[in-house]
């Protein structure tokens, strides 16, 4: 009969060295873990330093996978109305593509009027002669936000190569790598009248080869050491707009302390197949880090047995999500019976097919692999407010050992 060790280990997980990582990881120091003030490759070197201090060692004798990338970072944001500094991650948000380069503005505002849309669709709106505010509901269909970025192209030489959203909440940010036309800006609705002055300061910059890097460490394996179960999470996020953190608490700073936890535990008490651990950077720019390990081979994927893909550790009461359970069937049964075995968690959800998390390169390479994620009662998501204290660490304690319970009858299995 198979002995789980994990079953009965750490019932009772002090989650104080969990929160300790992630506050490192969402400090000031890291700026974000993105790319005004290399915050990114600190993270890395953070990462790498914790891995040697837990026993565990580079794969292969290195710790690092290089590769470079292309993204558009924002060292400097001022906007101002009527001479109010407003707040860049709360009080407005900048298109994350938007045009490298410096840039300075004043100018009042112009708004967009229900009455102006027929006319723009007859191509009958005269150029803007200050700032266009468009409303959200008319950007978000496309047809006219088509049509108002042909608009605001229409004369080079004016003032409106900058165009403000008015809304009452802003969509996910992210990394873009910029080439807008035009400078979109979405301001609190709210804040916004049609008498303000605007005053506008943007400085980006724009690299076609940032320096980034996988981190990627191993524990042998006791028995099958050709064997590979490899557990992955993307320490990256979306790093400063100005002088706003995004500081990826949730996405996924938990998913790396949960990841660190693992490997000082499993370089404790190695499993018979050998455990690969990757934190991958580029995820938040569209998968490129997991992208270049697989394009450069930096595993022998056909001696991996399985990947398991950890993001959004930071809050489970409702349970989890498994990506890719309607694909690894037999891997998913396991993974269910275990889970109401042990009850570890409330429930776990199966999900099909889905680019959505690092798994997904090497799924479409033939490895068998698994994105979980946790889900409960937060909402903070690509913003400032994703922070380190509204992280409840449910289900935390009880998905390390859910991940130490499929690895171990992974590998002890025949």
């Amino acid at each position: 009969m198979l002995t789980i060790r994990s079953a009965s280990f750490l019932s009772a997980q002090d989650s104080a060295k969990a929160r300790q990582y992630i506050d490192v990881l969402c400090s000031g120091k890291m700026a974000g873990r993105g790319y005004v003030g290399n915050g990114v490759n600190k993270a890395a070197d953070y990462l790498v330093k914790t891995l040697k201090a837990n026993g565990v060692s580079g794969w292969s004798g290195c710790y690092y996978h290089p590769f470079t990338m292309p993204v558009l970072s924002f060292p400097r944001i001022e906007l101002r109305l009527d001479g109010h500094l407003l707040v860049p991650g709360a009080d407005y948000q900048v298109d994350e593509n938007w045009h490298p380069g410096a840039y300075k503005l004043i100018s009042s505002l112009q708004f967009f009027r229900p009455e102006d849309t027929n006319r723009l669709k007859l191509g009958t709106l005269p150029p803007a002669n200050a700032t266009p505010v468009i409303p959200e509901d008319i950007w978000k269909k496309p047809h006219l936000a088509r049509a108002i970025l042909r608009w605001l192209a229409s004369d080079a030489g004016r003032i409106g190569e900058v165009c403000l959203i008015s809304s009452s909440r802003f969509p996910a940010w992210s990394v873009g790598t910029g080439g807008m036309p035009i400078g979109l800006i979405r301001v609190r609705d709210s804040l916004l009248s049609d008498k303000a002055r605007l005053e506008l300061k943007v400085r980006t910059k724009s690299y076609t080869d940032f320096p980034s890097r996988n981190v990627m460490a191993s524990v042998p394996g006791t028995r099958r050491p050709d064997s590979l179960l490899v557990l992955t999470a993307h320490y990256d996020h979306l790093g400063r707009m100005g002088k706003a953190i995004y500081p990826g608490a949730n996405d996924n700073a938990s998913g790396v302390a949960l990841l660190l936890d693992l490997a000082a535990e499993i370089a404790k008490q190695p499993l018979p197949y050998t455990t690969v651990f990757v934190f991958f950077a580029g995820e938040e720019a569209g998968l490129l880090g997991s992208e270049a390990m697989v394009r450069d081979k930096k595993l022998p994927l056909s001696h991996i047995r399985f990947l398991l893909n950890l993001d959004l550790m930071g809050s489970g009461e409702t349970g989890m999500t498994a990506v890719n359970a309607t694909v690894f069937q037999p891997e998913f049964a396991l993974l269910d019976s275990l889970n109401r075995r042990f009850k570890y968690l409330p429930e776990i959800r199966k999900r099909g097919k889905a680019a959505n998390s690092d798994h997904h390169y090497f799924t479409e390479a033939g490895v068998p692999s698994f994105f979980w994620y946790l889900s409960g009662p937060r909402s903070a998501y690509h913003d400032v407010y994703d922070v380190p204290s509204t992280l409840t660490l449910h289900g935390y304690n009880a998905t390390f050992r859910l991940v130490m319970s499929f690895f171990e009858s992974l590998s002890s299995a025949q």
